[in-house]
């Protein structure tokens, strides 16, 4: 009988110890399921007031699209510290009512795509602190340049013009590290462009200007180091832009005679020969050309006793026959010759002067004329005094007003005058 009441004892025993242990893992399931249901309704209430959160917006059409940029630039900023991309992109928007600092961040730390995504997502009416924004940039992509940092800098300011491509300081930012890079056709592209981007007539005339003066600038770099190689080509490159072109034929024609490509360069200065701005010096340079290209001439003489007569062009019309004198140091006219010819062509009265002659002394007037030339051996602006006591059978005298521009040699033996340039 005892054995039965002590089997009955464990039995109930065991029965109260299932029971017991059975309502503890319930128990215990239940608030685990509270416990998950908590932490599931605390993400959805972040999540709402993370991406339900009012922007506006400048740039990207949609705000989850930026946010998932934001995210995926996070998560490889967070990959490259080796911070677990959850505790990062929690850590961002932890922040994110503090964006214009995580925009200077941004920039600090040459993250300049992740800047360019946030300023998007930045307040586009708040002015004054989007104006910061930008001073802040520009001022670090300035100092970028200064210290020779010019990768970096490029990254930001290509940056900030993909978030404002009219932007027009970071536009001239952009030639000035070109500047300092000494990529000048670059800069000179660039500063060029701005036009395009300007909305007001005054920015852009800045922006010509700028490009002209750089232009200058290098052309006259180039002169001063006698670069006629790279000044050649460098006109021919800018000739593209809204330059003065005539400016620009002129320098590439003095480059070419620099190289001794004299026909080239005759070709490019004939138009300037008749303007206002440069026919003087380009008529200088026509002559200086005319003589480099000239073989030493022999030139036919009409023997008369013992002295030779030339045949000479006036003005590229007219043609007198002058005997060579070397004592003479002024070329004669006569007066029969000048009266004929001087109403058909131009004589410039300089002054009178008392001349020495076979017949005594004479007042004779003395007169300039644009061009005298023998066989194409010219000389500009020569003087003639025109005198009434000249023999017959020539012309006039051809004194050393002409001949000493040229190394010359009188050969008596085959009446010939050799000229040839000095």
């Amino acid at each position: 009988m005892m054995w039965r009441i002590i089997f009955l004892f464990i039995l109930f025993c065991s029965i109260g110890l299932n029971v017991y242990l059975l309502s503890q893992d319930n128990f215990s399931l239940l608030e685990n399921s509270f416990s998950n249901r908590n932490k599931r309704s605390n993400i959805t209430d972040d999540s709402k007031s993370l991406f339900t959160e009012p922007r506006v917006t400048s740039g990207l059409e949609n705000n989850l699209f930026t946010k998932a940029i934001v995210r995926e630039i996070v998560d490889e900023s967070a990959l490259e510290k080796n911070i677990p991309k959850e505790l990062s992109v929690n850590s961002y928007y932890a922040q994110i009512n503090n964006l214009p600092n995580k925009i200077k961040q941004a920039i600090i730390d040459q993250n300049y795509n992740l800047a360019a995504v946030l300023i998007n997502e930045f307040e586009q009416d708040d002015n004054l602190t989007l104006v910061a924004l930008k001073t802040f940039w520009f001022e670090d992509a300035e100092q970028l340049i200064k210290s020779r940092n010019f990768i970096s800098a490029e990254n930001s300011i290509v940056s900030f013009l993909e978030y404002s491509p009219d932007d027009l300081d970071f536009l001239f930012l952009t030639v000035n590290l070109y500047v300092e890079k000494q990529q000048i056709l670059l800069a000179i592209n660039h500063a060029f462009n701005i036009q395009y981007h300007a909305f007001v007539d005054a920015q852009k005339q800045n922006s010509i200007t700028l490009a002209n003066n750089l232009i200058r600038q290098e052309i006259k770099r180039l002169f001063d180091l006698d670069l006629w190689v790279e000044l050649a080509e460098f006109t021919q490159q800018v000739a593209q832009f809204e330059f003065e072109p005539s400016y620009i034929q002129w320098t590439y024609a003095v480059a070419l005679y620099e190289q001794g490509e004299f026909e080239t360069s005759l070709n490019e200065l004939e138009p300037l020969l008749d303007q206002p701005n440069y026919k003087l010096k380009a008529n200088e340079l026509f002559d200086k050309i005319e003589l480099a290209l000239r073989e030493p001439s022999l030139i036919p003489l009409q023997r008369q006793g013992e002295h030779y007569i030339a045949q000479g062009l006036i003005n590229d019309e007219y043609t007198v026959s002058l005997m060579l004198d070397t004592g003479a140091s002024i070329s004669l006219l006569s007066q029969s010759v000048f009266d004929e010819i001087s109403p058909f062509t131009e004589f410039e009265y300089v002054k009178d002067i008392r001349l020495n002659t076979a017949g005594g002394e004479v007042i004779s007037s003395i007169y300039k004329v644009a061009k005298f030339e023998l066989q194409g051996y010219k000389v500009k602006n020569i003087l003639f005094a025109v005198s009434p006591y000249i023999s017959e059978g020539y012309d006039g005298l051809l004194g050393m007003n002409f001949l000493s521009s040229f190394d010359f040699h009188i050969d008596q033996n085959n009446n010939l005058l050799k000229l040839e340039n000095k």
